[in-house]
């Protein structure tokens, strides 16, 4: 039994036009910071200073001792916290982009979810550029890497892969109704502090929120940069979590195919 026919021309239409993704991607990068007279330096400079911040406020203010188990706390924190800034530019930037680019697109013949694609890949250079700056941060406080690092690699391109499929859905719900952009990011800045970015609960305590976070694919990557670099854990080990984070990922990408193809000839309905 073959595929429906939307879900296959779809998934065809992103293998194939690969090129034309990564050449979009490339001028979306480029586009990212062209109204700042400094640039990149800003794709650099803030996050340095929210991570200052929340060390600053989490792990001295608010800490008796600034460790999380054997870790000093600015170690334990900066990993999740770096797939939470990629994550948070992510999902709300591609949810709002085919309204964003309604107009273009309803003079154009290219697929919407390419457009989802290149903008999702621009932000994955952006934050490969943090993902440096996490390493010098962890080598500067004595961590050193090992071959369970390698699963980082893993992790992003979960990431990447779930946020394709996330912004394929919520992008169609975003150009009927901008009040799905508004409460997603509502959702997402309660999340930030309900999740174990910037807090953990001491061993023992709360096994019950752990139990829910399984069905969390946000906290899924989350925990796995910290499994990855300070906890050397595989990503195969956890099998259960692993398969609920790639079966919302698969529901949701097959719900974004359906619902891409049929938008596609309505765009021009929402300009």
């Amino acid at each position: 039994m073959g595929l429906p026919n939307n879900i296959k021309k779809v998934t065809v239409d992103l293998a194939t036009n690969l090129r034309r993704i990564w050449e979009m991607s490339r001028f979306e990068f480029r586009l990212l910071y062209r109204e700042s007279r400094l640039g990149m330096v800003w794709a650099i400079l803030s996050p340095l200073v929210q991570i200052g911040a929340y060390w600053f406020v989490f792990g001295v203010g608010l800490r008796e001792r600034g460790n999380v188990g054997d870790l000093p706390y600015l170690v334990w924190m900066v990993p999740g916290i770096t797939a939470w800034f990629f994550l948070t530019k992510a999902l709300p930037g591609g949810s709002g982009e085919l309204r964003n680019k309604a107009t273009m697109l309803s003079r154009v013949t290219i697929g919407p979810y390419l457009l989802l694609a290149s903008r999702l890949l621009a932000q994955l250079f952006e934050h490969i550029g943090m993902l440096i700056i996490m390493f010098v941060i962890l080598l500067a406080n004595g961590w050193r890497p090992d071959v369970y690092a390698f699963n980082l690699v893993y992790y992003v391109v979960a990431s990447f892969c779930f946020a394709l499929a996330f912004d394929m859905v919520f992008s169609v719900l975003t150009l009927i109704a901008e009040d799905f952009k508004r409460v997603l990011s509502m959702v997402l800045r309660l999340l930030f502090f309900l999740m174990p970015i910037l807090w953990m609960p001491e061993p023992g305590k709360m096994d019950w929120f752990f139990t829910i976070q399984k069905y969390n694919p946000l906290y899924y990557v989350v925990k796995g940069y910290r499994d990855s670099l300070l906890y050397q854990t595989p990503f195969w080990r956890d099998t259960e979590t692993l398969l609920i984070f790639w079966a919302i990922t698969v529901v949701l990408y097959l719900i974004g195919c359906q619902w891409q193809s049929r938008i596609r000839d309505r765009i021009a309905d929402f300009v």
